[in-house]
């Protein structure tokens, strides 16, 4: 029967450690979150109550915690603005909008009595509930300015008070720092504005945005894009970022193949070839990086776009026996054949974003528009001297179409495979609200 107590005892030893490890730490501190730290107010002047909040992100930091953006904080707080510190009702609130398990409020306050002295208080309140504080800690003012590492000190002093009133220790003693000569009085350490110049590498990218884009674009189809070349256009994005990570637009978009470069209609009217295609799409977008000036994205649009094709052949002087779509150019001095096709296309896309700063990027995506054209409408004029212009027009359903789309001066379109498909480049300019 030993080995039946030897497999008894292992067994208990195991349900014994699985017990032991699934048990909560009795005493342990909570698992750090997310902490945010409203900028100090009161006395002593702006550089030194941005530099106190700074250390006192730097103290949490090193417990720890993750810390919201400040200039969301910074916003809260305005909402807060108050000659006294906010009550817990608002800090548990403030936590709620920013997301923070953590939220402190500072202050510092002029003490009475002789001489300049000044203390650092604060209170705060953790998610759930969790009043801390208030707490108060000196600020080394009366011997006269203070440096950088007095403020450090006192800031951690203020965090030890604030963490340990909940778990019901005493508050340790404030040491006050030494005094520096004249001269030196609040100076504002460099890495601070630093600190906010960069804090956007640490944003989030949620909300309102807008793109302006410039267009690269290439026909696919050999027939209508062969004579057209590399077309170019422009597009506009609105849409809104839902918690950063999905992108939600709309889209107008246009693009041109071989635009001729005046705006005069009797120049347009004898364009020899050109085609163009504009759009207007919804989209959605996938975001995998957030809080981070490197922005990569994927998504697909959704809509409706028209294209436009013409082509102008004119009759030769010297040799009018030619022909074109039947037409005697003998008779007519010009033939203009134009198509026009509407359909619904999708548009797979892969792209990226870089931040230059919190609110402005610059971005580069490639895309490939993949229509369903569902009707072609051919339209052909036929022009001469001293004559009114003569125009045929028809329109045919592409997918049940079993005749020619079009007939061109370089072939016939008579096959939907051979539509075009367009594959571009776009390179925008993206703006945050």
């Amino acid at each position: 029967m030993s080995w039946l107590r030897r497999s008894l005892a292992c067994i208990t030893l195991v349900l014994g450690s699985c017990f032991a490890l699934r048990a909560p730490a009795a005493d342990g501190p909570p698992a750090p979150g997310a902490a945010a730290v409203l900028p100090a107010t009161g006395e002593l002047p702006p550089g030194v109550r941005r530099a106190l909040t700074i250390e006192l992100r730097r103290g949490l930091a090193a417990r720890g915690y993750s810390l919201v953006i400040q200039e969301r904080v910074r916003e809260v707080a305005a909402k807060m603005a108050g000659e006294r510190l906010p009550g817990a009702l608002d800090l548990s609130r403030a936590g709620e909008i920013l997301g923070a398990d953590l939220v402190i409020a500072p202050r510092v306050e002029r003490e009475p009595g002789p001489g300049v002295n000044h203390a650092l208080t604060g209170i705060g309140v953790r998610s759930g509930g969790g009043f801390l504080g208030p707490s108060r800690v000196p600020l080394p003012t009366a011997g006269g300015p203070l440096s950088r590492e007095d403020l450090a000190r006192s800031a951690e002093q203020l965090l030890l008070a604030l963490l340990s009133v909940q778990n019901g220790t005493a508050a340790p003693a404030g040491a006050t720092g030494p005094a520096l000569p004249e001269g030196e009085a609040a100076k504002q350490p460099a890495d601070i504005e630093r600190h906010d110049q960069e804090e956007w590498y640490d944003a989030d990218h949620d909300g309102f945005f807008g793109d302006l884009s410039f267009l690269l674009s290439w026909c696919t189809g050999d027939l209508l894009c062969a004579t057209t070349g590399t077309g170019y256009g422009g597009r506009l994005r609105l849409g809104w970022r839902i918690a950063s990570y999905v992108a939600v637009s709309a889209t107008a978009v246009f693009a041109g193949h071989s635009l001729p470069t005046t705006t005069d209609l009797e120049e347009l009217a004898r364009t020899e070839r050109m085609l163009l295609w504009y759009g207007f799409h919804g989209g959605v977008r996938l975001h995998p990086v957030n809080r981070s000036w490197f922005d990569p994205f994927a998504g697909f649009d959704l809509g409706w776009t028209r294209l436009y094709y013409t082509e102008k052949v004119e009759a030769d002087a010297a040799d009018c026996s030619m022909s074109y779509m039947g037409v005697d150019l003998c008779e007519y001095t010009s033939v203009r054949n134009s198509l026009r096709m509407d359909g619904f296309t999708v548009t797979p896309q892969l792209g990226v974003n870089f931040f230059v700063t919190r609110n402005v990027a610059l971005g580069i995506v490639a895309e490939f528009l993949v229509p369903f054209w569902s009707e072609a409408c051919n339209e052909v004029t036929r022009s001469s001297f001293g004559e009114s212009a003569q125009k045929d027009s028809s329109c045919v359903d592409v997918e049940d179409a079993d005749g020619d789309f079009l007939t061109l001066e370089n072939g016939t379109l008579d096959d939907e495979d051979e539509l075009p498909w367009h594959f571009d480049l776009e390179l925008h300019l993206s703006f945050s609200f």
